[in-house]
């Protein structure tokens, strides 16, 4: 069986209690196992840059984002004293483990969310973060968090230092690896978060770090490799790849976002589009983590009267583990009593993030209907769950997105379709 540290917090009044050197900004641990929070699931509102609009960024399962550089020297600071603490024993120093790092930091902005004074040793989902589901390997497990109302590296390994059981699993001989997490959390209790993660002999976690994606770099990318005619044509200048397996039609146009991402982008000409694409974006793995709409929009004048249907189709995924591509037709009432666009997604197929037609099933659940109203502020439909624009004179086509829930999984994708008589 493999050993496991008790897990223990530090707390105001065992500090005091056990006369510690630390201030009362030193607030943290409590002596009970934990869970997962929503990881890399942030709320973000839709971010627009002319010709491009890219939805809500979700990265992968199990990884978190990278931290930048003054996280990170902050994260070595508190790395470098606790070896120190180490090395005062006598005892050889830690080996640092990027995947410890990245569960440690997965763990700091968990407890972030906790209420009340003080953090747990529980994740979200009532786990214990000892779980061996969440390490590979079977030597020894610890952790030791906490929370501090000063950002400082050396106050909240001071804070480590002066708690018995924290001291202890810092300088046991159990173990040999270690990654530490930090998260500021502005609207809590304390600010400043911090977690380590301590195993033995080749144990590591089963996540790991991943570059963030930055919606500027996304909206330039896409943006750089499309051209317009002046009335609004698209022409899209990037590579082409044959062998992509994403569902997002073949020979899809493909643009690099550093070493980690990729943007994914329909290839409209093959639907007979001519103002308007969509695309994924998407790990080295085919993970999806986005999607986003290429065009320039077409806004209706004031008093105009619009009445079309459309056809085309979409792109999404189910869980971040199944891609999916759809059916979509759409009405468009455009006028004085109403600005509606009735939207339909259907005859749903669903595979593997390797999509191959041969493999997809259909899929019932993944289609939907859905009524989007006119926002005259954002130019755009909107509905609790979607949005879309009009492309071209005349909305001759229009894209957009979704964001629904299957069960309990997220099911996102984009769309695109063409007027029909």
């Amino acid at each position: 069986m493999k050993p496991q540290t008790p897990i223990s917090l530090l707390t105001l009044l065992l500090l005091a209690a056990c006369g510690g050197g630390s201030s009362d900004n030193t607030a943290p641990a409590d002596p009970k196992p934990a869970p997962s929070v929503p990881d890399n699931k942030p709320i973000t509102p839709m971010y627009v840059i002319d010709d491009v609009h890219i939805g809500d960024i979700t990265l992968p399962p199990r990884t978190v984002a990278r931290p930048d550089a003054l996280t990170q020297a902050k994260l070595d600071a508190a790395f470098a004293a606790t070896n120190e603490l180490r090395t005062e024993k006598g005892l050889p120093p830690f080996t640092y483990n990027e995947s410890l790092a990245a569960y440690a930091t997965i763990r700091a902005q968990e407890i972030s969310t906790q209420q009340g004074t003080s953090v747990e040793h529980k994740r979200p989902n009532g786990q214990n973060p000892l779980d061996p589901a969440n390490f590979i390997g079977s030597g020894a497990l610890a952790e030791n968090i906490g929370a501090d109302r000063s950002s400082s590296a050396a106050s909240i390994v001071a804070a480590w230092r002066n708690s018995p059981h924290h001291y202890a699993t810092i300088t046991s001989k159990d173990f040999q690896n270690l990654g530490i997490g930090y998260h500021y959390a502005a609207n809590s209790v304390w600010h400043n978060y911090w977690a380590q993660i301590f195993t033995g002999g080749n144990t590591r976690s089963i996540y790991s770090y991943i570059t963030p994606i930055r919606r500027d770099e996304v909206a330039k990318a896409a943006h750089d490799a499309a051209q317009y005619t002046a009335d609004g044509r698209l022409t899209l200048n990037a590579p082409r790849d044959s062998t992509n397996t994403s569902g997002i039609g073949s020979n899809p146009y493909t643009l690099a976002l550093g070493r980690e991402h990729r943007i994914t982008l329909f290839p409209y000409q093959s639907a007979g589009w001519s103002y308007q694409t969509f695309g994924a974006i998407s790990d080295n793995s085919g993970v999806p983590e986005a999607y986003l709409n290429v065009g320039k929009p077409f806004t209706p004048g004031d008093g105009a009267t619009l009445q079309a249907d459309y056809r085309g189709s979409a792109i999404g995924d189910l869980g971040q583990h199944d891609r999916v591509t759809a059916e979509v037709s759409a009405h468009l009432d455009y006028g004085s009593a109403h600005k509606t666009l009735s939207l339909k997604v259907d005859k749903a197929m669903r595979s593997g993030l390797s999509f191959t037609a041969s493999s997809a099933t259909r899929d019932a659940r993944l289609d939907f209907e859905d009524t989007l109203n006119w926002n005259a502020n954002t130019q755009r439909f909107e509905s609790d769950t979607g949005n879309a624009r009009l492309y071209g004179a005349g909305g001759e086509e229009l894209g957009g997105q979704f964001s629904r829930a299957v069960g309990n999984e997220a099911y996102r994708g984009a769309y695109g379709a063409k007027k029909v008589q």
